[in-house]
């Protein structure tokens, strides 16, 4: 995974690198002057994902740069007169500069002075071009115009046409409108050379521009194509084979957000492969969804996901089983990997179902929290004033009791053989149950990869 390696490089060589890619925007007329606001927003927005815009008004005209600091912050900075840029120009612009902190491929090359940091796979830090404008309408603009009215007052027809073409759902095509819109509007602030909707760019390159910006006219069409959830446009990216490693995000991109992430899932697609290496949370359901619907094959090695709220992430869980099965995909837990607690409905999930006879399964009831459950339980019990705590906690078994059973049902549901459910019951009684939220008081159920064959939770193995 060069970009997680990358920035294991960057703390490791413990400096700070910045990147000054200068868009210049001519000075216009004063549309907004609350474009303040916009820059409130997509910070509140960002939040999460450890971003900070830094202001240096001035009367000069506007600068946009990127920063990323070996802590991991990723700093937009915004120099001189930005009062005078259309508010979603703006967007579009902080989306572009967040686009190259991301260091999604392609990647700049190194410049080889001092400053530069370099990430395993030998390329620099940040974002080409390219890939940062495919960024700003394909990842940032969805997810900070979500919750937006993006209805367009006199737009283009032929771009009009085309998104609604391509999302049935109206709010989702007026979002691909008003995207579309906002990047013609930044290009067209500049005359010549004139950009069109109607008029693409063709050329094929025989490699992806990597080290400057591609056409105007290319550009454009990079940003339709973000818009539209389609490729990168061929004048400015060379697709290799194999495809280009790309990684999974899992703050925040999702079409109807989950309560906020418990972590960071270790997430990348190689090609048809999305690899899933760590903790399991609701993001991967609209990675599966909207922004890697290709992929075939989950290769699983995870120890689970966090319980924050019981419904909330148990729905999602099961949203994501039905989706992995209803799209045919392929699960598989590789040679010395582990798939334990929420990891084993998204692999019983699979279509088909391998592993290597060295993997390893876990198997658990719901329960509520490995630490310290019970000293916290009385503490939140005795805040909130509850009369009879005892009385609380006979309900919260009771529901994760019920869900224990639901999950084992789902196990069966999707191929398990129906021993599991009543080996299960047979195990031991866990003599630290309420320290640890386990609610159905039995212990883990490790089992290897031949011991899960015969339950039919393996259909075959893989040796690999």
């Amino acid at each position: 995974m060069p970009y997680f390696g990358t920035l294991v490089a960057l703390q490791n060589r413990g400096m700070e690198t910045k990147l000054l890619v200068t868009l210049l925007l001519l000075s216009g007329e004063l549309l907004h002057a609350n474009v303040q606001k916009n820059i409130e927003h997509f910070s509140k927005t960002f939040t999460s994902q450890n971003v900070e815009i830094s202001q240096k008004p001035g009367t000069s005209h506007f600068e946009a740069s990127a920063k990323l600091s070996s802590s991991g912050k990723k700093q937009i900075i915004l120099e001189g007169n930005f009062e005078k840029i259309e508010p979603d120009v703006l967007d579009l612009v902080m989306c572009h500069e967040l686009g190259h902190a991301e260091g999604e491929f392609p990647r700049k090359p190194p410049r080889f002075d001092d400053t530069e940091i370099i990430g395993d796979d030998g390329f620099g830090l940040y974002s080409s071009e390219g890939a940062a404008d495919y960024y700003a309408t394909y990842r940032c603009l969805k997810y900070l115009w979500k919750d937006q009215e993006n209805k367009v007052v006199n737009a283009n027809n032929l771009v009009q046409e085309k998104c609604e073409n391509k999302f049935k759902d109206i709010k989702a095509a007026q979002l691909c409108i008003r995207s579309a819109q906002a990047a013609f509007n930044y290009l067209d602030v500049k005359p010549w050379p004139e950009v069109s909707f109607k008029t693409p760019d063709k050329s094929i390159v025989q490699e992806s521009i990597i080290d400057s910006y591609p056409s105007r006219q290319c550009r454009l069409d990079t940003f339709i194509a973000g818009a539209l959830n389609e490729k990168r446009p061929a004048c400015w990216y060379k697709e290799k084979t194999p495809p280009l490693e790309t990684i999974c995000y899992s703050y925040g991109y999702q079409i109807d957000p989950p309560p906020e992430p418990s972590g960071v899932p270790k997430c990348r697609v190689v090609g048809e492969t999305m690899y899933i290496d760590g903790l399991i949370d609701s993001n991967i359901l609209s990675e599966l969804t909207y922004y890697h619907p290709h992929v075939k094959k989950l290769e699983l090695n995870s120890f689970g996901g966090e319980v924050q709220t019981y419904q909330d992430s148990v729905a999602d869980l099961y949203k994501m089983a039905d989706l992995i099965r209803s799209k045919g995909i392929t699960t598989n837990v590789r040679k010395g990997a582990r798939c334990a607690s929420a990891c084993t409905i998204l692999y019983m999930a699979g279509a088909k179902r391998t592993a290597h006879p060295d993997a390893i399964f876990l198997f658990h009831g719901l329960n509520g929290g490995r630490n310290d459950f019970d000293t916290n339980f009385w503490e939140v019990c005795k805040e909130t004033g509850t009369k009879d705590c005892n009385k609380e906690l006979e309900e919260i078994e009771k529901i994760f009791i019920s869900g224990t059973e639901e999950l084992f049902k789902k196990y069966v549901e999707l191929g398990a053989s129906s021993l599991i459910w009543q080996e299960y019951q047979t195990h031991k009684v866990d003599p630290n149950w309420l320290k640890r939220g386990n609610f159905f008081k039995k212990f883990d159920w490790v089992m290897t990869a031949l011991e899960a064959q015969q339950l039919n939770v393996v259909q075959s193995f893989s040796f690999y």
